[in-house]
C-alpha cells in the first residue's frame, strides 16, 4: 500500500554514496527546500523497519534534506514522503524508471508523421498536481493537529491556574470529602473537624472569612478539638491541596 508522510531524516538511509551528488547541488536545493519549507517533489521510501526507512527513489532530495536539516534543525527535520510497502517496491520502481525515461526522450517538434509517439507531460504534470494536492492536505492535517495540541496545552495551563482557595473549600464541600483530605494532611481529629465545620456553616449558610470560620466552629464548645492551631492546620492543609 502506498502513503504519503512526513518522516523524520534522520531514520532515512540511502545505498547512493552522496558522492555521486555534488556538494554544491546538494546546497543549493537544501536552501531552496528550507526557504519553499519542504521538498515539493516527495521521495519514496520503504519501511525497512518500525522507525526506518530507505530510499527508492529521490536520493538527491534525501541528501538535501539532510545538508537542510544542518543549516535548520528544526525547520528541516521533516521531509514528505511516499511510503511503499515492499510487495509494491518492483512495480513502483519500474513506473519511476518508466517516467524517468519518458521525460529524456528528445522529442520532435513535430510528430505528425509518428502518431504513436506518446506525450507522457501531460501525464506527469498531472502526478505532480495531484502529489502536491496531497502534500498540502497533509501539512494543512499537521498545522491542525498542532493547533489542537496547543489549545489542550493552553486549556490544561488554565485548569491549573483554577486553584481553590481554603475558604471555598470550606463553604462548599460535604462533611466525607472535608474528612479525606483533613485526613490525608494527617490534622487530628480529622472525622470530628470535618462534622464540626459542616455543623456550623449550615447555621450561618456559609463563611464569610477566616475568621467567620474560627468564631462559628469554636461557638460550638466541643473542647480540646479545636483551637487556633487547629485552624491553621486547616487552612494549611486546604491551601496545599
Amino acid at each position: 500500500m502506498i502513503k504519503f508522510s512526513y518522516v523524520d531524516v534522520k531514520s532515512i538511509t540511502s545505498d547512493v554514496p552522496r558522492s555521486e551528488f555534488s556538494e554544491a547541488e546538494i546546497d543549493t536545493l537544501a536552501d531552496l527546500i528550507l526557504e519553499c519549507e519542504g521538498v515539493l517533489k516527495p521521495i519514496f521510501l520503504q519501511q525497512v523497519d518500525l522507525e526506518h526507512y530507505k530510499v527508492i527513489e529521490g536520493d538527491l532530495e534525501y541528501y538535501a534534506a539532510v545538508r537542510a536539516k544542518e543549516k535548520n534543525l528544526r525547520q528541516g527535520e521533516m521531509i514528505n514522503a511516499i511510503i511503499v510497502s515492499p510487495a509494491q517496491e518492483q512495480s513502483i520502481k519500474q513506473q519511476l524508471n518508466f517516467f524517468n525515461k519518458s521525460q529524456s526522450l528528445n522529442v520532435p517538434e513535430k510528430r505528425d508523421n509518428n502518431p504513436s509517439q506518446t506525450n507522457f507531460e501531460p501525464r506527469l504534470m498531472n502526478l505532480e498536481l495531484r502529489l502536491e494536492r496531497t502534500i498540502n492536505e497533509i501539512r494543512e492535517e499537521i498545522k491542525d493537529d498542532k493547533r489542537k495540541t496547543e489549545e489542550r496545552f493552553k486549556a490544561i495551563e488554565g485548569e491549573k491556574k483554577k486553584q481553590i482557595s481554603p475558604l471555598e473549600i470550606l463553604n462548599t464541600w460535604e462533611q466525607g470529602e472535608l474528612f479525606k483530605i483533613l485526613q490525608r494532611k494527617r490534622v487530628k481529629n480529622a472525622d470530628k473537624l470535618a462534622d464540626m465545620i459542616c455543623k456550623a456553616r449550615a447555621k450561618n449558610n456559609s463563611f464569610a472569612d477566616y475568621t467567620d470560620v474560627y468564631d462559628s466552629v469554636k461557638s460550638l464548645n466541643i473542647k480540646g478539638v479545636f483551637g487556633q492551631k487547629t485552624m491553621f492546620s486547616i487552612i494549611d492543609a486546604l491551601s496545599n491541596y
